[in-house]
Formats: C-alpha cells, sequence, structure tokens
C-alpha cells in the first residue's frame, strides 16, 4: 500500500487494533490470523481475521457489552469481557464503522474504516 495517512487519535486507534490483535490470537489454536489494509477512495479499511473457533450469531452483538465473554474454550482462556466493549466504545468516538462476521468453527473477522488524511 502506498504511504497513507490518516485522521484519527493515534491512541485510541492503536488500542483497538491491538484489542482485536489480542482477542484473535487468543482464540486461533490452529490456523492464522491475518491484518490488511487497503485504500477505496477518500477511506483506508482494515481487516483483521482469524481461523478461530468463530462466533454463533446470537452471541455477536453481546460481546460488546462490558463483561460478556466466551464461555472458556480449549485453551482455557476465558478473558474478563472487556477487550471487545472497548473495542465497541474506541469505534464509536471515532466513527469507524465497525463490522464483524464470524461463523462457529471458521473464524472471525473484524472491519472498520478510516478516513484519508488530505
Amino acid at each position: 500500500m502506498e504511504d497513507v495517512q490518516v485522521r484519527t487519535d493515534q491512541e485510541l486507534l492503536l488500542r483497538l487494533f491491538r484489542n482485536l490483535l489480542i482477542n484473535a490470537v487468543r482464540h486461533t489454536e490452529t490456523g492464522a490470523v491475518s491484518c490488511r489494509a487497503w485504500t477505496e477512495g477518500d477511506r483506508v479499511e482494515l481487516r483483521i481475521a482469524d481461523t478461530g473457533e468463530g462466533i454463533a450469531v446470537e452471541r455477536q452483538q453481546q460481546l460488546f457489552d462490558t463483561f460478556q465473554r466466551l464461555e472458556r474454550h480449549r485453551t482455557g482462556f476465558a478473558g474478563a469481557g472487556l477487550g471487545l466493549s472497548i473495542v465497541g466504545k474506541i469505534s464509536a468516538v471515532l466513527n469507524l464503522q465497525l463490522s464483524m462476521t464470524s461463523t462457529p468453527g471458521q473464524g472471525t473477522e473484524f472491519r472498520f474504516q478510516l478516513h484519508r488524511a488530505r
């Protein structure tokens, strides 16, 4: 990707990105975690995906609530239920249009967009 600058709060963006990456790594026992970024017009889109355990549709929106978490999985890690709550709040503050898709047994993908700086 060419040299691209965006308009956002650097610390909040790094926190959001870090939380999504940590979550992906913790919930991917085998397979891969990937990060991609590309430009679309005046926006930069970022994607963090994993091939982990995935999240059932009925649980997906709840995970953005404080202290909501997945049950303990194979690795024994249950988390405190704050990571995605923080992600949701940061994405709202930064107006990132965060979206999530997930399929149990196949993995999860988070996408968000940033405005390019002019």
